[in-house]
């Protein structure tokens, strides 16, 4: 067991995946305009050209689903937009890699929550690799960076922005006034949802109902020790400090699922102001819901459909992709068979224009893929228009030699999707 402020405090075998080369393609495209929920405006978050994003990433107790698939899937499409665009991009994210759901996941069969959680970074990372998203530029575990989180959790209590309570450690939340820049909730609807998302907002003797953990004691086999006692960190400090060790505060975006839109980042941003003061994002922008047989995607209802599962069972992964791009990436969405056979007909379509030796005009679809696309990523749009290019090319309307190849290599730069 690591004892010693300093040293690595790695269970876990950390390794990102493979990229892929990104095709050339003419011309330069434009600066995405996106919808920040914090301010409620569409705008262009990177500033210089230098773009910057800290995407949230998985707690490996269990296999990447469509709801996950879905928000690395759309945000790697902006990671592409901004690239196009010119601009370089550092993508920042995250693992979760020691929290109650591994440990419970442990318990209950008999397997180390480590094993469990190298399992399933493996199969995330092969998931990714088929469906072609890129890799961060940082990945990094929380027990990675366990030393990172300490030191700033001690910062916080030595600026008097923390307090001990028995042997847990929580942020004062008073000690910022933005509280709810993100969400903008009302402070009883922020209690109620506060205690449904892993707070505490009943526990006796703190200073406020909603502050939340920043250091809670563990004293199992598995805990950590270090000058804070033995036990882990809590949830929105370990992105905090991951996100300002490894990109310029503010990123241009801070990204995830909406369902971490409170707790999550509102409490990210009130950390990140009273520790560095500094705003954590330029903006806030989240994937919708996946919803799945009437009801949301998610592990506590056990209604996932996994993307290992797909793949095993034969299905094209530009197929999953595709799906997915088919929705627009902040709505609220149904995954389904249909859906997906949708996709592969969709696939079907494309590739036969791709194969004709004259198309439609390539630049004009390019175009309008890049008009679509600065649009707060409006895919369904994009989607619509690949679609049109590919039935005039397929009923002859085409007036172009040659030009199947920049269309191919533009949904390959663009949509992730190779053909």
């Amino acid at each position: 067991m690591p004892t010693a402020t300093g040293v690595r405090y790695s269970y876990i075998i950390m390794k990102s995946w493979s990229s892929v080369a990104l095709p050339e393609i003419s011309g330069v495209g434009l600066a995405p305009l996106l919808n920040d929920v914090a301010s409620g405006k569409k705008l262009n978050p990177v500033v210089d050209a230098k773009a910057s994003i800290y995407i949230c990433g998985i707690t490996p107790y269990d296999s990447t689903h469509i709801g996950h698939a879905a928000t690395y899937v759309n945000f790697d499409l902006l990671k592409r937009v901004w690239l196009d665009a010119g601009f370089s991009v550092n993508h920042v994210q995250n693992v979760t890699d020691i929290d109650d759901p591994l440990f419970e996941r442990a318990a209950k069969s008999g397997t180390p929550w480590q094993e469990i959680a190298n399992r399933e970074m493996k199969r995330y990372a092969d998931d990714m690799v088929a469906l072609r998203v890129l890799p961060p530029d940082s990945y990094a575990t929380i027990t990675e960076e366990f030393s990172t989180i300490v030191t700033a959790i001690q910062e916080l209590l030595d600026m008097d922005a923390a307090y001990r309570l028995n042997d847990d450690i929580y942020f004062d939340i008073s000690q910022s006034d933005k509280l709810g820049f993100v969400s903008h909730l009302k402070f009883d609807e922020m209690k109620q949802l506060f205690a449904a998302r892993g707070g505490d907002p009943e526990r006796a003797n703190k200073r406020n109902a909603l502050d939340p953990l920043l250091w809670k004691q563990f004293l199992g086999d598995d805990g950590f020790e270090s000058e804070l006692g033995k036990g882990r960190p809590g949830w929105h400090v370990e992105c905090v400090a991951i996100a300002n060790k490894y990109a310029a505060l503010p990123v241009s975006v801070k990204a995830g699922g909406n369902d971490l839109i409170f707790p999550h980042h509102d409490m990210c941003q009130v950390e990140c102001d009273s520790w560095l003061h500094v705003g954590l994002a330029n903006a806030y922008i989240y994937a919708g819901m996946v919803n799945y047989q009437g009801e949301k995607m998610s592990k506590s209802l056990g209604n996932l459909v996994f993307v290992s599962d797909l793949l095993a069972s034969g299905v094209d992964p530009m197929a999953i992709r595709l799906a997915i791009l088919t929705n627009h990436y902040s709505k609220e969405w149904h995954w389904s068979d249909d859906l997906l056979t949708n996709a592969n007909i969709r696939l079907e379509n494309w590739r036969e224009a791709l194969a004709l030796e004259v198309t439609v005009e390539p630049e004009a679809l390019l175009g309008e893929i890049r008009h679509f696309l600065a649009d707060d990523l409006d895919t369904p749009s994009a989607v619509s228009a690949i679609d049109s290019w590919a039935t005039n090319t397929m009923q002859g309307k085409g007036n172009t030699h040659g030009g199947a190849g920049l269309v191919g290599r533009s949904l390959d730069k663009l949509f992730g999707i190779a053909l």
